[in-house]
């Protein structure tokens, strides 16, 4: 699926809007958009303790169909959690 909200400016952090180098740049793999590294990692582990809330918070039966998944903070796009290994704190 082509992402229509990619970013223009490519030195930019689309979670804090502050310019990021090539050296601190994380691009998502599924729908391109970039972030710095520190931001993605902090959202990812937040994203990660909100599933684990809504886990907890569901019945048992109804949790099978949950998206445990980590999305792109920008389009929503499910996101290869394999890719964040190299951004983990």
């Amino acid at each position: 699926m082509l992402c229509l909200f990619r970013n223009m400016d490519e030195d930019v952090c689309t979670i804090c809007y502050e310019n990021v180098d090539a050296t601190d740049r994380f691009v998502t793999e599924e729908c391109g958009h970039q972030f710095g590294k520190s931001c993605m990692a902090e959202y990812i582990d937040e994203a990660r303790k909100e599933n684990e809330r809504r886990y907890h918070d569901t019945d048992d039966e109804l949790r099978p169909q949950l998206d445990m998944s980590v999305h792109c903070p920008v389009c929503r796009t499910s996101l290869n959690d394999e890719q964040f290994a190299a951004i983990e704190k």
